[in-house]
């Protein structure tokens, strides 16, 4: 039961880190096209 918890843990931390990683990337790639628009 030990190892299926620590199993789900995991799991659940890669998502965690998935969502994190996807969200910093919409948040430099946002940030890259407002600098675009600024820029003449």
């Amino acid at each position: 039961m030990r190892l299926h918890e620590g199993r789900d843990e995991k799991k659940i931390n890669e998502a965690t880190m998935s969502i994190s990683e996807r969200f910093l990337y919409e948040a430099i790639r946002g940030f890259g096209e407002k600098n675009q628009k600024k820029a003449p």
